[in-house]
């Protein structure tokens, strides 16, 4: 689909929103500096398969979920980890921003 809006305008959605993720000691989801031209070229396929206002509501909902913000967790082996969203594994596929509005990333309820 032609696309008016430009990964300059993706990237602002993502810092604006990802400015405001840092929480309980967590650092928050990962701010992008610049857009090398890899960047720009894979954002610009996300705008051209949705419009900016989806990629606006699924940053949204990832910058609700605990783990894209840095959320100590455990792996397999019971090691400590943190991982922390970024605008590349963002834009990186077809498939990382439509997991985001599946809800792979929400906040699980505590028991």
């Amino acid at each position: 689909r032609p696309t008016t809006e430009s990964p300059d305008d993706l990237m602002a959605v993502w810092n604006k929103l990802a400015s405001s993720t840092a929480r309980n000691g967590w650092k928050g989801m990962m701010p992008c500096r610049d857009l090398s031209n890899s960047r720009r070229a894979k954002a610009l396929v996300r705008l051209k398969e949705s419009e900016l206002a989806w990629h606006q509501q699924a940053i949204t909902k990832l910058a609700a979920s605990d783990f894209a913000c840095g959320k100590p967790t455990k792996d397999r082996e019971g090691n400590p980890r943190s991982w922390r969203a970024s605008f590349d594994w963002y834009i990186e596929n077809d498939t990382n921003c439509l997991k985001v509005m599946e809800g792979k990333y929400d906040n699980t309820p505590t028991r």
